[in-house]
């Protein structure tokens, strides 16, 4: 979002870089509070040590983490929790999430000051199950985004686009067909 907020202020200034449409799978957006009480925790001092503490040895967590990540944990594919683990365990990574997790409400804010700019032709794609930024956010940022539709697949969490790959490309190719 903040690119395509830049994307219009760069237009509107004759300068190169245009972004035509967004396609959006559940995004982090002000109008979600969903996790609020646990980032706080998290970036404060226990949270923080808390969290350095578990990290190396959470990869028995990594499985029950991604399946609340899905609507239906049936669907999580083989290899994908390995996929996963090997990217969750990179060195550096918790120092990666408390950065993130420390400026996660000044982002928000700079993120609420930048959906005004943004133009463009919208699609977001939510799983109805979405246990990670919450599916009624949705459509406040439908409403703050013009042109924007809304899309919800049913039964899907926080992935679709792993979780329902059909579902979601076909959103995705009805929706850029339209332009």
């Amino acid at each position: 979002m903040f690119l395509a907020a830049q994307s219009e202020r760069a237009q509107s200034e004759r300068k190169t870089g245009r972004i035509r449409s967004l396609v959006l799978a559940a995004p982090v957006n002000p109008w979600s509070n969903l996790g609020a009480r646990r980032v706080r925790f998290l970036k404060g001092r226990m949270g923080g040590t808390l969290l350095r503490m578990a990290w190396p040895v959470s990869r028995p967590l990594h499985r029950l983490v991604l399946e609340r990540m899905y609507g239906d944990p049936r669907r999580v594919p083989a290899g994908t929790i390995e996929g996963y683990s090997s990217l969750i365990m990179r060195p550096g990574r918790v120092h990666n999430i408390l950065n993130t997790l420390h400026s996660w409400e000044k982002d928000v804010n700079a993120l609420r000051a930048a959906i005004p700019r943004i133009r463009v032709r919208s699609l977001l794609i939510w799983g109805t199950r979405d246990g990670a930024v919450d599916v009624r956010s949705g459509e406040a940022l439908r409403q703050a985004l013009p042109q924007c539709e809304l899309a919800l697949i049913d039964d899907a969490g926080h992935l679709p686009f792993e979780e329902t790959p059909d579902e979601f490309n076909q959103l995705v190719l009805d929706f850029l067909d339209q332009q």
